[in-house]
């Protein structure tokens, strides 16, 4: 550097424009609560402990913890002291079908004597220690880093954590800047399913009117062929009956034809006079 016996400046202390880096003790408290917000429960702030579970917001909960919660409707009681300060509003949360079971892998490394983490990425390796960007997939449940599903991409994870899409990827532990924004695409995606489950609804109701209108009709006409097919056989059997009382009328106009004609009051020049006492005396003789 010129002038003086050789020293060259090339460490950070010898720089004029450079001054050491500190780190401030807000980073450091910002930096413990990261840590923290791996390590407890967001309701109970009890340490977690398996099972584990996620809301949709990203947030960590000892599962047992939260389904006492749900049974003696506490979880939305703002004034229980036992939650969490910093995630105090679950109303998020109606019921275990708003959270999911978390799969976690376990670091090997880690100890009660180091400070490494509990759970690790399976494919990066990176600890879950609130310092690296990790996700759930929903539909699964693993747990992977951020940077995994960045590198892999979501076709390249299908085959050991899917089968997932876009959707199902949920930000594990967001930044309190993050929340809102996630809970408002939360309820717009609720209220949505909500009209597609009325419009569907609305739909099986037609389809069922419909359905039975069609049966209806169907009815009717059965009804109507019933009765088509069952006139030719009346018209036949009223045709008998005409014939049959008129067959039976002619044979008995045939056997009295020959009395019919001795009261008749026209003389008949046909009727010979055997014929006429050969009548009189049968009658007679039957009487």
């Amino acid at each position: 550097m010129g002038g003086d016996g050789g020293v060259i400046a090339n460490q950070r202390k010898y720089l004029r424009s450079c001054a050491e880096a500190k780190t401030t003790e807000t980073e450091v408290v910002e930096r413990d609560a990261l840590i923290e917000r791996t390590k407890f429960c967001s309701f109970s702030s009890q340490p977690l402990t398996e099972p584990i579970v996620a809301c949709q917001l990203g947030l960590l909960y000892n599962k047992e913890a939260l389904l006492n919660a749900l049974i003696d409707k506490s979880l939305h009681d703002s004034n229980n002291t036992n939650t969490n300060s910093m995630n105090n509003n679950f109303n998020h949360i109606r019921g275990l079908r708003d959270v999911k079971d978390l799969k976690l892998t376990i670091n090997p490394n880690h100890s009660t004597s180091n400070d490494s983490s509990k759970y690790i990425c399976p494919i990066t390796r990176e600890e879950f220690n609130g310092l690296h960007s990790f996700v759930v997939i929903w539909s699964t449940g693993f747990v992977i880093s951020e940077k995994a599903l960045k590198v892999m991409g979501i076709e390249g994870l299908q085959a050991d954590f899917g089968p997932f899409t876009s959707d199902d990827v949920v930000k594990l532990l967001p930044s309190t800047d993050e929340v809102p924004t996630i809970l408002k695409k939360l309820n717009e995606k609720r209220e949505n399913e909500k009209l597609s489950k009325k419009s569907k609804k609305r739909d099986r109701s037609e389809q069922t009117d419909s359905k039975s209108n069609i049966k209806e009709i169907e009815s009717d006409q059965i009804k109507v062929k019933a009765v088509n097919n069952n006139k030719p056989n009346r018209i036949n059997s009223a045709i008998n009956v005409v014939t049959t009382a008129t067959k039976a009328i002619d044979e008995q106009s045939q056997k009295s034809s020959v009395y019919k004609k001795l009261f008749h009051s026209d003389k008949d020049t046909s009727l010979s006079d055997r014929d006429l006492f050969m009548s009189v005396a049968g009658i007679r003789y039957t009487l």
